[in-house]
Order: C-alpha cells, then structure tokens, then sequence
C-alpha cells in the first residue's frame, strides 16, 4: 500500500510539472517548480530510503501508510491550490510594467541603493565576525551581528537583483550594471557557496536565472528547466554532505557522498517530518496558529523593545519559542512516540508543518499557500509591475517552503517583499503606479 501511495504521490507532481509546462505555457509556472521540489521531498527521498532499507529502524510500515497518506492529501491541496490561484490558461504573452524611462531610471537607483545597503549589511556581518577569514574559515560558517536584523539585511539583495534586471527589458545593461549584479549578488553567492547552504544557493540561482529571463522576455524549454533543476540539485545536496570541508583554507578533499544527505537518520526530512506527524496525532498535541502568531507578529518585534518576547509569547500562546531551534516544534519529546530524539535544527517539510499547527484544517492552508503562489504568477503575467520581482521571490523561497517550513519561509519573505515594494514606491511616478502605456515585459515561454 506504500508503494501505492509513494506512485500517486510521484503522478501527481508529474502531471503538476506537464500542466504547467505544457498547458500554461510557461515553464517558470508554479505548478512546475513545486511540482518538482514536493517531489523530490514526498517522492524521491522515501523512494531512497526504501531502496537503502533503512526507514523501518524510524518509522513503522504501518504509520508509513499513515504518512504518506497524509502527505499526499497535502500536496494535492498545494497543487489544486495553485492550479485554481493561476486560473485559466492565458493567451497573451505581454505584461504591463514600468514602461517609461523616468520611471526605469528610478528603479534601477532604488534597487541600486537597496542592493547596496544589502552588500554593506553583509559586509558588517563579516567584520563582526573577525573578518572574512574567521567568518568563512570553518564549515558551515558565515558573518554575524547581535542585531537580527543588521544578520538578514542581505536578503534585500534579492528584490534589488530581481529589479535591477527587470529594468533593463528595452535596452541592454552596460559592463558597469553587470559589475553591479554580480555585486548585490555576492553576497547570497559567497553564503551559499563558501558556507555550505542550500537556501542562498538556490536563491542565487534563481534570482539570476529569473531576472536574465526577464531581461530577455523569454522562458527557457521545460527539458532545459528540468535539466537546470537537477543539476542544481545535485549541487544543493554537494555541498550539505561536503559542507565540513567547505571553507577557506581547506584542502577541498571531498569525501561525503552527495546521497548521504538522504539517507535514514533522525535528521531527514522526510522520516522527522513523519514523525512529527505522528506524534501530534497520537498526541493531540496541536499549535493552532500558535507559532504561526511568534513568527508574524511577536519576531518582528526588535529585542531592545520586548527583551523577553519569545519567554512572554511562549506562555501566553502555550507554544515552544521559535528562537529555541527546529521553529519550536518537538524534538526530544518524539522518544515518547517514535522512541528517538529529533535531530537539532531539523526541518519538517511543508506538510508537516501545517500538520501539527492546524491538524486537518493544515490542508486547507496548504491550498491556501498554493492560490497565493498562482495567483502571484497570473498578477505577474496580466499586471506586471511589483506583481513581477513578487513572482521571483516566492519561486526562489519555494525551496525554504517545501523543504523546510512556513518559518524559514516567512521571515525572509517578509524582508524581501518589504524591500521589493520600496523599490517599487520609488519608481512610482507623482505617486501613482505609472500607467501601462505598452506592455514591455514577455513573461511567455520562447
């Protein structure tokens, strides 16, 4: 029945990935993307671990009939939800954007100062860290500030990568704009490639992608995406297994398999994720929006302001606190269900994660993410606009979403969507959003 279960699973993202490809048209569709990354979480990483035949020492075969039953209850309510937010099929290939040279000019300066002031952030990471050496001298490593927000100030390098190059649709950037690209995208590029992380990787990856393909009005061919993808797949899972000899000074003698990554441990997404599952089955031990509350309303907060948030918070919501590690979800407490302790700092997954917050109201949430995804692609393709860099924010946290949880996702989106609407305001001209005189973006596939 398992097997069943992991086959439905794996059908259902292919036909996610063929519709979006195929029927819309266009191969950045959200469809194709989460299709792909739910896949491999719910499809791929059991697939493996039934062939190492290591998941029984984790979970039994009957509460994996449960798991995977709940997971692909969750996926198809993600994958209808962005299906019905993306609506019907578009024929049109032209989307309204800034379209004046005024209005051009000022994005890019926006987006130029904001970058900037992302680099510069980073850069004060560095320092406070000892300097690049010390910072990037050991595995895993990176810049630190004691201000959270001075430690997350480069994730508005994204937004202004996204808008730099979406201003640049007419005309083509000089050497000049290049050397500043490359700039604003250091430094997500030196966090996920010098210091062994997937999210800054991917986003790297994507922002540029995304941002070339919108300078060029075009899409690339779905066997081209799906062949990108794994490529950089194997890139992600490089470097988590390889991450301790990652580092400056390092005699790069990699020795991690990049499959490691996946297999059976305490740690893995897939079987920790299960396991949540269960307990808060077994349990009834949910959050009801709870940590959702901390993350939303009681993070942003500054610490100089309320020095005791997550302690106040935590008992006034009953929740763990979401800066005490795995976003305040269970962790040594699964002894009592599954008879193992939950790895520190392991992710979830998306279902999961809205599994043990809302029990079976979590799948309609998951729609609900879904709808949010479409109707971001359909907002990007019929009004242009925000709408467009809105689009290339969410396909590049999509990986924090399905891999991880809503909070690895939401705080980061709450920087970069915060800073992709400033640059917008600025671009406005006298105040209001510049009127379409011509559409000026091609969001179609080629």
């Amino acid at each position: 029945m398992y097997e069943v279960l992991l086959s439905a699973t794996a059908l259902l993202c292919l036909a996610a990935i063929l519709i979006g490809g195929r029927y819309y048209r266009d191969t950045f569709h959200p469809l194709v993307y989460l299709g792909a990354l739910l896949g491999t979480l719910y499809v791929g990483y059991p697939a493996y671990l039934l062939w190492e035949g290591d998941i029984g020492v984790y979970l039994s075969d009957t509460s994996l009939v449960e798991i995977q039953s709940i997971c692909l209850i969750g996926v198809a309510a993600m994958l209808v939800g962005v299906w019905r937010g993306a609506g019907p099929r578009i024929s049109s290939k032209q989307v309204a954007s800034v379209d004046s040279e005024e209005d051009h000019q000022r994005v890019r300066i926006a987006a130029i100062v904001l970058g900037l002031a992302g680099v510069a952030g980073f850069a004060y990471g560095l320092v406070g860290a000892g300097g690049i050496g010390a910072a990037y001298g050991q595995g895993y490593g990176g810049g630190w500030s004691d201000s959270g927000y001075l430690r997350e100030t480069f994730l508005f390098t994204l937004p202004a990568l996204l808008w730099l190059m979406a201003s640049y649709q007419v005309e083509r950037p000089g050497w000049l704009i290049w050397g500043l690209i490359l700039v604003i995208a250091s430094p997500l590029l030196m966090q996920g490639l010098l210091g062994g992380r997937r999210g800054p990787t991917f986003m790297a990856v994507v922002g540029l992608v995304v941002g070339w393909c919108i300078m060029r009005r075009t899409r690339p061919h779905l066997v081209t995406v799906l062949i990108g993808g794994g490529l950089v797949g194997g890139l992600l899972l490089f470097l988590v297994a390889n991450r301790d000899q990652i580092y400056l000074g390092s005699d790069f003698q990699f020795q991690g398999e990049s499959l490691s990554t996946l297999r059976a441990a305490a740690g893995n997404e897939y079987i920790y994720g299960g396991a949540l599952i269960l307990h808060a089955q077994e349990n009834g031990e949910f959050y009801w929006g709870g940590r959702y509350v901390q993350l939303f309303l009681v993070r942003p907060i500054p610490k100089e302001w309320w020095p005791a948030k997550y302690d106040d918070s935590s008992q006034f919501l009953g929740v763990p606190g979401v800066d005490r590690g795995n976003a305040g979800l269970a962790s040594t407490d699964l002894i009592s269900t599954v008879g193992w302790v939950g790895a520190v700092g392991a992710a979830p997954g998306i279902v999961a994660d809205l599994w043990v917050e809302f029990w079976w109201l979590g799948i309609a949430g998951l729609f609900g993410i879904g709808w949010i995804y479409g109707r971001a692609w359909r907002k990007g393709i019929t009004q242009g606009g925000a709408w467009v860099p809105c689009f290339g924010i969410l396909t590049a946290l999509s990986i924090y979403l399905v891999a991880q949880d809503l909070e690895a996702m939401g705080f980061r989106a709450l920087f970069m969507l915060g800073g992709s609407v400033a640059i917008w305001y600025v671009g406005k001209r006298d105040g209001h959003p510049s009127q379409g005189r011509q559409n000026v973006l091609s969001m179609g596939a080629k």
